[in-house]
């Protein structure tokens, strides 16, 4: 089994040790850079297993990367699961309640090479809170198939986590806007992070996992 098979079962199974996480961050292949994401942060690819891709999200910086304060609620179009290296991640969850005299509009996402494209569904209602849990070092977490949230990184240190997509079951991807953004021209947008600055994150996330109480 790959380095990358064994992430993605001890993951699901919350089971990671110190040991298996540094020889995958360490070992990232030289051609994957960091790409910027319009959720607020930058996002490494380690690898890919017959579940899906795993990648490595730096929340450094969060705001300046954050692309919209109003397009942050969303739901993928996979179930994901997570565990968070460093820093303090903050998750809400979501009911999508339709209404025609709703606030919010949903929004279909959909890539395009580095951007993603957001087409307005006509759909109709209010995004209403139903839980939310602050997540720090070493403990995981998971995001169902269908399920509508926002995360965001509190303030420093700044947070690191690990992603799991899980490509067996897809949906679509669904952003929450302002019903009057129906009327704009949206999309995510995304850029490549240089190599120098790509290697100082990996060292960054080497030394934050060193510092987990996870053996």
């Amino acid at each position: 089994m790959t380095k990358i098979a064994q992430l993605s079962s001890a993951l699901h199974n919350k089971s990671l040790s110190r040991n298996l996480l540094t020889d995958v961050v360490g070992t990232v292949p030289d051609d994957h850079y960091c790409i910027t994401h319009a959720l607020g942060f930058l996002r490494l690819l380690l690898g890919r297993t017959v579940l899906g891709p795993i990648y490595l999200h730096f929340w450094k910086n969060y705001k300046n990367y954050l692309q919209s304060a109003d397009l942050t609620i969303h739901r993928h179009a996979v179930a994901i699961e997570c565990i968070v290296l460093t820093g303090i991640i903050q998750n809400a969850n979501y009911d999508w309640i339709e209404s025609p005299e709703g606030h919010q509009m949903l929004f279909e996402k959909r890539f395009d090479g580095s951007h993603g494209q957001l087409s307005p569904t006509l759909q109709t209602g209010n995004a209403i809170i139903r839980d939310e849990e602050c997540l720090t070092a070493g403990q995981y977490y998971s995001i169902p198939l269908g399920q509508f949230h926002r995360s965001r990184a509190l303030e420093a240190p700044p947070a690191m986590t690990i992603v799991q997509f899980l490509e067996t079951e897809k949906s679509t991807a669904m952003i929450v806007a302002p019903r009057e953004f129906q009327a704009r021209q949206l999309s995510y947008a995304s850029e490549k992070i240089d190599k120098r600055q790509t290697r100082a994150l990996i060292d960054q996330a080497i030394a934050a996992i060193a510092e987990m109480d996870l053996d």
